[in-house]
Order: C-alpha cells, then sequence, then structure tokens
C-alpha cells in the first residue's frame, strides 16, 4: 500500500529497495497484516506525522538518513516514540548493537533474514506491546563498549527485546553456518570420493578392471624393497595367452577382448586376496606379483592357473573357444633377496616364459634366482 492511501496500518515499512519493499509488503499482507512503504526515511517522518502503524521496520543503510537515525527522531518524538521500531541490518561491527541501544530500538533482524522467523518476531513485538505495563523509565544509562561511552536511554523493555532479538539473530546465523558448513563437509567428503575414484580408474585396465602397466611399474619396486628389507620370499610370474593372434584374426577384436576378461578373471581366482595382485602387461600379456612365496609356491600358483585357463571355454557363435596360455615364474628365496632387481625379475620371468612358448605352450617353465 502507498502512503497516500495508507491511513490506520499495522506496520510501515521504510526501505529504499524497491524489490526488497515489495517482499516484505507481500510477506506480511500474506499474515493478514496491513503495510504501507516509504522509500525513505524522510517520507517516513513526514508519514508519522499524522499516522500511527503498531510497528515500524526500517533498513539501516538509506541513501537520505539511515536507520539508526531515523529511529532516534521516532523515539525522540513524544507522540512516536512508543512505536516499536524493528532494523534491518547485518549487524558487521560489534558497534551496531550500541548504535542500536543509544537510538531506541526494538528488535534487530540480521540480513539475509529467515521469512518465517521474521513473521515470528513481528508477532512477538505486537503481542508484548498489548501486554507490557505502560509505565516508561526515562532514565539514562552510561556504559562504555568498544573503547567508547554511550549513554543509553531506552527503556529496560526495549534493551530486553533489543538484545534478545541480536541474540537470535546470532543464533540463526550460527545455525546457517552449521548448515553450510554441514554442506561444505558433504561436498568435501563427494569430491574426496570422486578424487579416490578417479585415482583407482589411473591405474586401472579399462578392459580387465585389473591393475594396468603403470601401477605395476610404479608398485613392483616397492614389493622388491619389502622383501628386502623384511627378508621375505618373492615371485614374480608372466602370462601369456597362446596364439592370441589367431583368435582375434578369426573370430574379430570383440572375440577377443572376451578373451581376454574370461582369462583375467580367471587369474584372479587365484590370488590370496589382500596380498597378490594381478596386472595386465600388455596385450594378452598378464603379470603377477606374489609376495612371501617362494618358486616352489609360486609353481603351484602357476600351474593352478594354466589348468583353470585351459579347463575354460568360450562360447561364440556357432561354436565355443578352448584356450591356453603359458608361464615364465622367477621366485627368490629370503636369503637371495638383497640381491634382487625389479628389471632382473621381470627379465628373468620373461626368459621363463619364452622357454614355455619353445617348448609347446601350455606350460610353465621357472627360475630360482640367487
Amino acid at each position: 500500500m502507498s502512503l497516500l492511501q495508507a491511513r490506520n496500518v499495522d506496520i510501515l515499512v521504510v526501505e529504499d529497495s524497491y524489490t526488497q519493499a515489495l517482499k516484505l509488503e507481500q510477506l506480511f499482507e500474506e499474515e493478514g497484516l496491513s503495510v504501507a512503504c516509504a522509500d525513505g526515511a524522510s517520507r517516513a517522518l513526514l508519514w508519522l506525522e499524522n499516522y500511527r502503524p503498531a510497528l515500524i521496520i526500517s533498513d539501516v543503510v538509506m541513501p537520505d538518513m539511515d536507520g539508526f537515525e531515523l529511529c532516534r527522531q521516532i523515539k525522540g518524538h513524544v507522540e512516536t516514540r512508543h512505536v516499536p521500531v524493528v532494523l534491518l541490518t547485518r549487524l558487521s561491527e560489534p558497534e551496531d548493537i550500541v548504535r542500536g541501544l543509544e537510538c531506541g530500538a526494538d528488535h534487530f533482524v540480521t540480513k539475509p533474514f529467515d521469512c518465517s522467523l521474521l513473521v515470528s518476531q513481528v508477532h512477538n513485538i505486537l503481542l508484548n506491546q498489548k501486554i507490557r505495563s505502560q509505565q516508561r523509565n526515562d532514565d539514562g544509562v552510561e556504559i562504555y563498549f568498544a573503547g567508547k561511552k554511550h549513554v543509553i536511554n531506552s527503556e529496560r523493555s526495549q534493551i530486553l527485546d533489543l538484545l534478545l532479538s541480536t541474540y537470535e539473530g546470532a543464533l540463526q546465523q550460527k545455525r546457517e553456518l552449521e548448515r553450510m558448513n554441514e554442506q561444505l563437509n558433504e561436498a568435501l567428503d563427494t569430491i574426496k570420493k570422486r578424487n579416490a575414484e578417479i585415482a583407482e580408474l589411473a591405474v586401472r585396465d579399462s578392459l580387465t578392471g585389473s591393475f594396468n602397466r603403470g601401477y605395476f611399474n610404479e608398485t613392483f619396486p616397492g614389493a622388491i624393497r619389502r622383501a628386502q628389507r623384511y627378508q621375505q620370499s618373492l615371485s614374480l610370474i608372466m602370462c601369456d595367452i597362446d596364439h592370441f593372434k589367431l583368435i582375434n584374426d578369426h573370430y574379430g577384436h570383440q572375440t577377443g577382448d572376451r578373451v581376454i576378461k574370461s582369462v583375467a578373471q580367471g587369474l584372479a581366482q587365484s590370488l590370496r586376496q589382500g596380498v597378490d595382485w594381478l596386472a595386465r602387461y600388455g596385450g594378452e600379456e598378464f603379470v603377477i606379483v606374489l609376495p612371501e612365496t617362494n618358486l616352489e609356491g609360486a609353481l603351484v600358483v602357476a600351474e593352478r592357473m594354466r589348468r583353470s585357463i585351459a579347463d575354460q571355454e568360450i562360447a561364440c557363435d556357432p561354436q565355443s573357444i578352448r584356450l591356453t596360455a603359458s608361464f615364465g615364474v622367477a621366485g627368490c628365496d629370503p636369503e637371495h633377496a638383497s640381491m634382487l632387481t625389479g628389471n632382473g625379475m621381470i627379465a628373468a620371468a620373461d626368459r621363463c616364459l619364452y622357454q614355455a612358448k619353445k617348448e609347446g605352450r601350455n606350460c610353465c617353465c621357472s627360475k630360482n634366482l640367487k
């Protein structure tokens, strides 16, 4: 409602922002309260010469006169001094609280405000106006705050209201900060999960899901160092699918991919979970790292893997494919661990793999490193 139309209203809103004034007007009219809006302090004072609202809500930052000065003039006039004044402020400085007390403000509402909370505060203020005693105390009180002397002329109920509203605003900000902190923590958790997923993808082979060549190159030297530090056995198996090029050429690359995935799954089933690990070394070739395993134990694992692959049948219309694989195994006992090198162990396993191919494929050849 414009000031020209306003006579007896519940709330006078003093706000130079049209959008903010309209928001407040709609908010309180939905609550059944009549509202008049003034676009500045000077127009509000002019209107107050003839009319009395039940409550005044004013922004603090305005071009012609700030909300503190407007409140001071309202409280300094005998006809309007008892009209409650609510100041909309960001409370960015501690002096704002004292300035509110000095000018006689009844309530602070922290911006940006919560609509439901503001409506509740306004209803409380209007109710308190009806039930409070009409006795007024005009004695001033001197206080020192933020390094300055201030004279407070507000009555005790106004001081109480202002302090309670300040506390309520602080609680609102605290709740908002807690909500934002919770959202931030959730976002950080999501980022951590995504980063972990990305890091995991970076070390995994996209076709088989096993570790890739890069992971093997980075991690295998660490396995060598642990075997040397703790004087433990260590073995390395290299596996190559026999006649894989013929499978690709005859059945196509999609079938070749199915074969590689099937072999990787079969190899993984023979591993000790959390101890042994498998990596795709390249093409149809895999490496298996067996910590705390000597050559004899590694040969048992390699032979089990060989039989598992030989027993597989991969369906491929109109017939199924039978596979075999060759294995090269290099192992080292604890007493010789200090002489190990990554390149040396890989070269030894590779030579054994070549020997297995040379002996007719579908077999295991090995070497004990000393």
